[in-house]
């Protein structure tokens, strides 16, 4: 498991170790573990969902993210997907740094399972398309909202003088 760090260390960011590992299962199929470990109950998750949907701006809560390009180039294009721990969940496809953002039609994202207990939480999500096809370049990340309403960024590395995970640099995962 590959550990995902904060951008800024904080009393609520202390509580917790979170890791993430991935798994290229198929060509066009990529497998995401995230576990968090810790201070579960400084998280605030999102309610259950009946259905599971398509929605937008999923970051703004609780949300697991990874990010993923057949290229090392800022200017290249590349994509995100966002995966809400109740399910809902969102694919982007972006022509440059965050340039020409258009909801990705050929990619799909699936919370396949959810586990955990007081101290410690493990989701597992199933990312299919042809789109990964391509993918050379994977960044892991997540943005974790506590009971206080403040929100904190999670990386393999964070290059940037912000939380950014769109730069290509935060994608040291090869694939």
């Amino acid at each position: 498991m590959n550990p995902l760090k904060p951008y800024l260390t904080t009393e609520f960011t202390e509580t917790l170790t979170f890791e993430v590992e991935a798994f290229k299962s198929a060509p066009d199929e990529l497998l995401i573990e995230y576990r968090l470990k810790g201070g579960l109950d400084k998280i605030r998750f999102p309610e259950s969902s009946l259905v599971e949907s398509r929605r937008d701006e999923l970051w703004k809560h609780t949300c697991l993210e990874a990010f993923f390009a057949e290229s090392d180039d800022d200017n290249s294009p590349y994509f995100e997907i966002n995966c809400s721990p109740n399910g809902d969940w969102n694919a982007y496809a972006f022509s440059s740094y965050r340039q020409g953002m258009q909801p990705s039609e050929s990619l799909r994202v699936k919370l396949v399972s959810r586990e955990g207990h007081d101290r410690e939480a493990l989701f597992r999500i199933r990312i299919s398309g042809d789109d990964l096809k391509k993918a050379h370049h994977l960044g892991l990340t997540a943005v974790i909202e506590f009971i206080d309403g403040s929100r904190s960024f999670f990386a393999l590395a964070h290059p940037g003088a912000q939380p950014d995970f769109h730069l290509r640099k935060a994608c040291l995962i090869s694939l």
